[in-house]
């Protein structure tokens, strides 16, 4: 199951596993959309009307072809349809991706951090891909899959266009803090690591947020926390616990920084998503 709440009227809808896909007229207007936050990552397909949004590369945005816009985990934002737009005239859809499938997709592709917007041939066949799999009387779990998949792979290919431009050792050193939290956790961290490259740690950090969009720091607890929620979604076990396999003091502190980056507490969102 998914948690996140869509803003319109559901025309239809597919839940496969933890993936959940709905299309959609917008039923809220502008002046009362507030500042919301969006547990998980999800995919907005603008098929028609008017959207504003702050993601990247939606201010360019042509009417007349559909907007695709990716928003990872946690992302605070007040997009909408634009003041002037008749709701009723407005199609959009929403492929929201549940933690534990994110988990296993953020492993293999390189995902950007902040709210990210395109056209183009690659969002027309996207519209397509989706109408077809939610028009589908049972869709199976590849369907859902292999459509989060082209949406991902969309998105992610801008950033390893920037990797493959940037020095060799800075994925390595993603890799490094995504799968070592010790570099995040213990002390002399961004030394240590900074050291492993044979690199000084202010040029590592600079270089890092130039092409990343953030601290090391960040990145490495993004992804602590995206691991604990995936837990906390997929299994029984107890938060405390999932907590300290997170490298988190205690429970409490557990609890602020997931609220923090997701706007829930860990066990509500528990309890949303069973």
């Amino acid at each position: 199951m998914t948690a996140t709440r869509i803003l319109g009227q559901v025309l239809a809808r597919q839940q496969v596993a933890d993936v959940g896909i709905s299309r959609c007229v917008p039923s809220v207007p502008a002046h009362d959309i507030v500042e919301h936050r969006h547990v998980e990552a999800h995919f907005i397909v603008v098929e028609r009307g008017r959207y504003d949004s702050l993601a990247d590369g939606a201010a360019d945005a042509d009417l007349r072809e559909p907007l695709l816009l990716f928003n990872p985990p946690g992302t605070e934002h007040h997009d909408c349809f634009a003041e002037t737009q008749v709701l009723e005239e407005a199609r959009f859809s929403a492929i929201t991706i549940g933690f534990a499938h994110w988990q296993r997709l953020s492993r293999d592709l390189r995902l950007p951090g902040w709210p990210v917007a395109r056209q183009g041939a690659a969002s027309q066949r996207s519209l397509q891909r989706l109408l077809q799999v939610l028009h589908r009387p049972e869709p199976s779990a590849i369907d859902a899959d292999s459509l989060v998949a082209e949406l991902a792979g969309s998105f992610a290919a801008d950033i390893e266009r920037t990797l493959d431009r940037a020095p060799a050792w800075l994925r390595r050193c993603q890799d490094a803090l995504r799968d070592d939290p010790a570099f995040a956790l213990e002390a002399d961290g961004l030394n240590r690591l900074a050291r492993s490259f044979d690199l000084h740690p202010v040029y590592l950090a600079r270089a890092f947020r130039a092409v990343s969009g953030c601290s090391p720091g960040d990145y490495a607890r993004r992804h602590r926390l995206e691991r604990a929620a995936a837990a906390v979604a997929s299994t029984s076990r107890g938060i405390v616990d999932i907590a300290a396999d997170a490298g988190f003091h205690d429970q409490s502190h557990f609890t602020r920084s997931f609220r923090a980056a997701y706007g829930i507490a860990p066990a509500a969102y528990r309890a949303l998503v069973k």
